[in-house]
């Protein structure tokens, strides 16, 4: 009868995560989700109000490291890009009849970005941002992935 504590023992101490190691961390498999990895630049109402603002042409120089990417179009019309990083986010404007532009997104946490913003050909905004991105674990701190996101507010123009 001696033999069978010892057995138990043995075959703990060889299957130590099934008999409760407090080591072993369990992890559940939550992603990031959309969203994830991505610079938030939020564009404020232009001082006219964007119902004013409907067939003004805009052009967004977005740029980082060896990159840029470029946005162009009018709120009416809508707005595109012609990256693989870059997106615009539409939105309502303040009168919610009219179309806006709510935020330029990048699917991508560089260091630093720098923006321009032109509208009709005159440059409203020239500006580089610090990105410093809001880290979260969704699994717990010790489990894997790492879902980063920055946001931040364009100066009004």
């Amino acid at each position: 009868m001696t033999r069978l504590p010892a057995l138990v023992l043995l075959c703990c101490s060889l299957l130590s995560p099934a008999c409760g190691d407090k080591d072993a961390t369990a992890c559940t498999q939550v992603g990031c989700g959309e969203g994830a990895d991505t610079a938030t630049f939020v564009i404020p109402e232009p001082a006219a109000g964007w119902a004013a603002e409907q067939e003004v042409t805009y052009r967004f120089f977005i740029s980082w490291e060896d990159t840029e990417e470029i946005c162009a179009g009018s709120p009416s019309t809508g707005i595109w890009c012609d990256g693989e990083h870059s997106a615009v986010d539409p939105g309502t404007a303040g009168d919610g009849a009219s179309v806006a532009l709510e935020a330029l997104v990048l699917t991508t946490l560089p260091e630093t970005v720098h923006l321009e913003i032109q509208r009709e050909d005159e440059t409203v905004v020239d500006q580089s941002f610090t990105l410093e991105p809001s880290v979260s674990y969704p699994n717990g701190p010790e489990c894997p992935p790492a879902c980063a996101t920055w946001s931040g507010t364009v100066p009004g123009w």
